[in-house]
């Protein structure tokens, strides 16, 4: 597509597909500015369309998430009528009354404000290791798999446990499609904070606080666009051997036409 420097796409560690992932973004700016591919903006084609990143430094990476979905056919989520917007709707699962609030932000989100659940949890946010991940309670982890496999939610949906007790931040535990509990989901925090919003929590600028760290989230007034900003860090650097012949590329794309130039 034209104007787009960059192109992805992006899978899961189970293999299944994503349109989005707002922390990948952040990484890939990173790498981008390292191999001399971004000098401080650049769009990168996504499924979802582009998405504009800046590149400010290490510690300040921005990317713009677009404008929430909100409509429930836009999620897709089927409990209510397809217009509608799902905010604080009661969610009865087994055993479990819950209020959820759903936004798509290219993926779907299913927002559960409960601080009686965290609280319950006696989890601390950030984490200091990795390995706590591990160590969240089973009835948690549970809920969330309960929740992603209900057919309300017919693609599925990542699922987040808030807790926010100021206008100006808010903490969450997310457990993603294909991956399960997870150290950080940038279009979760954007979905936080849109749901923190919609439910009057939240103001349209706030830190969220996830497992791994935290993460400056704005819904701007003037175009309604959402975007996040955030540190990236390069982990490890290594080769994979890529067998093209075996992955059915199309013969030309726009990509490949607009590389050849």
């Amino acid at each position: 597509m034209a104007g787009c420097r960059l192109a992805w796409t992006f899978t899961n560690n189970d293999g299944s597909k994503s349109k989005t992932c707002g922390n990948a973004m952040r990484c890939l700016a990173l790498w981008a500015y390292k191999k001399g591919l971004l000098k401080d903006r650049a769009k990168v084609l996504t499924e979802t369309g582009p998405v504009e990143v800046v590149f400010h430094s290490e510690e300040k990476i921005e990317v713009d998430l677009g404008v929430p979905h909100l409509a429930a056919q836009e999620v897709p989520f089927t409990g209510v009528d397809s217009g509608k917007q799902v905010v604080a709707s009661p969610f009865n699962i087994g055993s479990d009354n819950l209020q959820i609030t759903s936004v798509s932000m290219g993926n779907p989100h299913c927002l559960v404000f409960s601080a009686a659940i965290l609280a319950n949890t006696r989890v601390q946010l950030p984490f200091d290791r990795e390995s706590q991940l591990q160590e969240l309670p089973p009835g948690l982890a549970a809920l969330a798999e309960k929740i992603q496999a209900d057919p309300r939610f017919p693609e599925g949906v990542n699922v987040s446990f808030v807790l926010s007790h100021k206008r100006d931040s808010a903490r969450a535990i997310v457990f993603e499609r294909g991956c399960g509990a997870t150290l950080a989901c940038g279009s979760a925090a954007a979905a936080i904070l849109v749901g923190g919003v919609l439910e009057g929590r939240l103001d349209r600028q706030a830190t969220i606080t996830l497992p791994g760290g935290n993460l400056l989230v704005n819904w701007s007034n003037q175009d309604n666009r959402v975007r996040i900003t955030g540190p990236a860090r390069l982990v490890f650097e290594g080769h994979f051997a890529l067998p093209l012949s075996q992955l059915n590329l199309p013969k030309r794309s726009a990509l490949s036409g607009a590389m050849a130039k």
